[in-house]
């Protein structure tokens, strides 16, 4: 099994806003596995709300990535698992 993972900036043609502000731009975490032939990806979206960053949880996919089962990720890595 492979894991493979990246941090997008995903910039938006409008900012986003609500009551928490508003940003131009998005940051998620892309994750990709790839175990006899087959391929899943996804996706953790880091809303500017939760406590969840993404080099958190870049460091802890690449730590836990193939752990089975996968600990509780920490606050900060939370969107990773």
């Amino acid at each position: 099994m492979t894991v493979s993972v990246a941090i997008a900036s995903i910039h938006l043609p409008e900012p986003f806003r609500i009551a928490h502000g508003s940003a131009a731009r998005r940051e998620t975490v892309l994750v990709e596995v790839t175990d006899g032939g087959l391929t899943g990806r996804g996706e953790g979206a880091l809303p500017p709300y939760y406590p969840s960053r993404p080099e958190a949880c870049l460091a802890w996919v690449r730590d836990h990535g193939r752990d089975d089962p996968l600990p509780d990720a920490p606050p900060e890595a939370a969107a990773a698992r």
